[in-house]
């Protein structure tokens, strides 16, 4: 098979493998690509990362999860698994 761009095809080396329409890396064994269907996707950018606002409402979910009194917490789990 041809190594040129524009042909799907697999490139395999030292247990790598890449699907391409592009040719394949120099060092790359070049083989046709068998089975179908094949389905194409065009190509994305990477995603960003997303900055994370700030925390709101943590007073709520130490609430929610009886942790507000964060110095008994130790207290409270040996209460709760001596006395169920």
């Amino acid at each position: 098979m041809e190594n040129r761009a524009g042909v799907l095809k697999k490139c395999q080396k030292d247990g790598k493998l890449l699907y391409t329409d592009q040719a394949c890396p120099e060092g790359f064994t070049v083989a046709a690509v068998n089975g179908a269907p094949v389905n194409i996707l065009p190509s994305t950018e990477p995603k960003t990362e997303r900055k994370q606002a700030p925390a709101q409402g943590l007073g709520a979910l130490t609430d929610a999860f009886d942790v507000a009194g964060k110095d008994r917490l130790k207290e409270k789990m040996l209460d709760a698994t001596v006395n169920p």
